[in-house]
């Protein structure tokens, strides 16, 4: 979230109060949308593989 608002702060000059505040909320909701998928990241890579192990079998 810090890295986010900093990001948010160095554009502010450039663009101004409404864009910094628009990047924050996009910023923040990418970081912590990313967040959440690496913590069931472990769990998704069971399907992919079995996913993956499938397809191989039906193109052979």
């Amino acid at each position: 979230m810090k890295k986010a608002l900093w990001l948010a702060l160095l554009f502010l000059p450039f663009k101004g109060l409404e864009a910094a505040g628009i990047l924050f909320i996009v910023l923040f909701a990418a970081v912590s949308m990313l967040n959440m998928f690496k913590k069931y990241a472990g769990t998704m890579k069971g399907v992919f593989s079995d996913f993956k192990k499938y397809l191989s079998g039906r193109i052979m």
